[in-house]
């Protein structure tokens, strides 16, 4: 879902550089998709500067470990 609304995002003219993606195991769509528009990846957030917006793209069952 998250690759979805990420592919969604761009098409609609979002600036690529205004995104960064924290994915300890991103999907080879993911990666593709990001490294299509130099988008970085990142394990976690440390170093990252604070988000005006966060989407949480996970499974629910993922919650507890994410949050």
């Amino acid at each position: 879902m998250g690759g979805a609304l990420l592919a969604g995002w761009l098409d609609s003219g979002i600036d690529a550089n205004a995104i960064s993606i924290i994915e300890p195991s991103p999907s080879d769509d993911i990666a593709r998709l990001a490294s299509r528009h130099d988008i970085r990846i990142e394990s976690d957030a440390a170093g990252l500067p604070p988000a005006q917006i966060l989407v949480l793209a996970i499974k629910p069952q993922l919650l507890d470990a994410a949050a």
